[in-house]
């Protein structure tokens, strides 16, 4: 069984993301990045219903917006939820991570990536770090992230 607390945590040390994760019958089971105004902000009963309306067994990648500029990535991975925000597409939002709207399918397979590699192995944060720093220069996206250089040599 994969560690869901391990996943959740690896992914905001990495992405500067919020993240939270609830079981299929709804209840929280962890979250990290999470302040008072964000669990206020946190739609529960919106994020249920959007959930049981669009969430199939193909797993696929869902997002739901509760206002204009503030968004919720939704994962249905490992038999639980992974809800990844608020995410703001207004760069002026200073209370919630900025993220443009055409970046969310990677922060989504940074996530798949994290549950891969901890499927086959165990990812320490030197790999994710190396895997999203090779997803920045791959793609020429930035998660604004300062990378630890533990060791010399490259990345």
């Amino acid at each position: 069984m994969l560690n869901i607390n391990y996943i959740s945590e690896t992914f905001f040390n990495c992405c500067n993301i919020p993240i939270k994760t609830i079981s299929k019958d709804y209840k929280e089971i962890d979250k990290y990045g999470y302040n008072d105004y964000m669990d206020n902000l946190y739609p529960k009963d919106k994020m249920k219903n959007f959930i049981e309306m669009k969430i199939d067994n193909n797993k696929d990648i869902h997002t739901l917006s509760i206002e204009n500029d503030i968004h919720y990535i939704i994962k249905d991975a490992c038999n639980i939820f992974f809800i990844l925000g608020p995410i703001s597409t207004n760069f002026d939002n200073k209370q919630i991570c900025y993220k443009p709207f055409t970046c969310f399918k990677y922060i989504e397979y940074v996530l798949c990536k994290i549950i891969e590699k901890l499927r086959n192995y165990n990812l320490g944060r030197v790999k994710a770090e190396k895997t999203l720093y090779l997803i920045e220069k791959e793609v020429g996206f930035n998660f604004n992230n300062k990378y630890v250089r533990e060791a010399a040599g490259p990345l």
